[in-house]
């Protein structure tokens, strides 16, 4: 079987998407929508450039899926715009809207085999039967799914069927590419695979796509941007590494990986800002204006705290601490500790620090700099 760079490279001499590239992007103008008067999306705005891989991510229900189907016409917008280039599509039905969406069960014919699926969508726009057999093939070449194009959905696995669901998407020539968790039903190892050959796609043919997902490594992964949603609001978007070091509020910071939110009160707020951790005077990072006594977050990712030991140099702010709870994570060690058994600190110890021997009880002395938290306020 041939690579899936050699595919690329054939596909892309087939030229098929040059005709569709001419949208410079997606634009969402404040989408509201309510389900039996429960409001699931409440004026969301989003622009999305031309060719970029964007990635909705949340917690169920937080309006991510909704979205998605909005642009792809299979839910009426109760208010807003949605721009393809300088074209509103919102009110043209679904089979009108050049995008296609790649579901996460796949939603393949069960009695029409592997070819006939991906050809199902242009025969129904009444390509001819030679231009059809040439783009099914070039697409199933494309996903690694020629020699298996006589099988039917239930002769293959879950990985296979989902190359098929992509390469199905894809043969309609879509400006947008909409992909509703299409790897949660996939095991680990697979999925992975699955996201490095989908990024190695969308990055070739310079596709526009749209992801929805929970997962956050999955977006860190894939995206260009991600789009961090909660109860049907965008809270804040970027790329994966200013949401993971400069999130906007506690949610941001608690979805985008591990991290250790800790109640501080402000005990200086102007010549030399400092903080009070359960008893323990620290110095501050840089905060908006604020006022003495005022209760705010530290935020600290856990593998920005250390566990000091003798001839290690000092750290701007150190702590005592005791052991509460070890983990063995492979690549890394996890370590619960407790500030004066009232506050709870993460701590993730990597490389050779992964070595060293903590037992529940131990005593230990955490450090960590200034510039490696932040303060947040809601």
């Amino acid at each position: 079987m041939r690579s899936v760079r050699e595919d690329l490279t054939r596909f892309e001499r087939s030229l098929i998407y040059l005709p569709s590239m001419s949208i410079s992007f997606l634009a969402l103008q404040n989408l509201s929508k309510s389900f039996s008067k429960t409001a699931v999306l409440k004026n969301l705005h989003l622009e999305i450039n031309q060719g970029e891989f964007t990635t909705l991510l949340g917690p169920s229900g937080c309006g991510k899926t909704t979205t998605l189907r909005l642009i792809a016409g299979l839910e009426a917008l109760d208010e807003g715009k949605i721009f393809l280039g300088a074209k509103e599509i919102q009110n043209l039905p679904a089979e009108k809207r050049p995008v296609n969406t790649v579901f996460q069960h796949y939603a393949l014919f069960p009695h029409l085999s592997v070819k006939e699926n991906v050809a199902f969508g242009l025969r129904l726009k009444g390509i001819s039967e030679n231009s059809t057999e040439k783009k099914v093939m070039e697409m199933l070449s494309l996903v690694g799914m020629e020699s298996l194009n006589s099988r039917m959905p239930s002769q293959l696995s879950g990985g296979q069927q989902q190359r098929v669901a992509l390469a199905r998407a894809l043969v309609m020539e879509p400006q947008v590419l909409l992909l509703d968790e299409p790897m949660a039903a996939l095991d680990v190892q697979l999925r992975r695979q699955m996201q490095n050959e989908l990024k190695s796609i969308q990055r070739r043919l310079g596709l526009t796509c749209i992801l929805v997902t929970h997962d956050q490594e999955e977006a860190m992964r894939l995206s260009d941007r991600i789009a961090i949603m909660h109860h049907g609001r965008l809270l804040q978007i970027g790329n994966a590494r200013n949401l993971y070091e400069e999130p906007a509020n506690r949610f941001c910071a608690n979805f985008m990986g591990r991290a250790n939110l800790l109640p501080v009160k402000v005990l200086e707020a102007e010549t030399h800002p400092s903080l009070l951790l359960d008893g323990h005077k620290i110095r501050a990072p840089k905060m908006r204006a604020v006022s003495e006594g005022e209760l705010v977050t530290l935020f600290l990712r856990p593998e920005h705290v250390r566990i000091l030991s003798p001839g290690l140099r000092s750290c701007d702010n150190e702590i005592d601490a005791s052991v509460k709870q070890v983990s063995f994570q492979g690549e890394s060690l996890r370590i619960y500790v407790t500030v004066n058994a009232e506050v709870e600190i993460e701590v993730s110890l990597s490389g050779s620090d992964t070595i060293r021997n903590f037992n529940p009880g131990d005593e230990v002395r955490l450090g960590w700099n200034v510039e490696q938290s932040r303060i947040l306020f809601d």
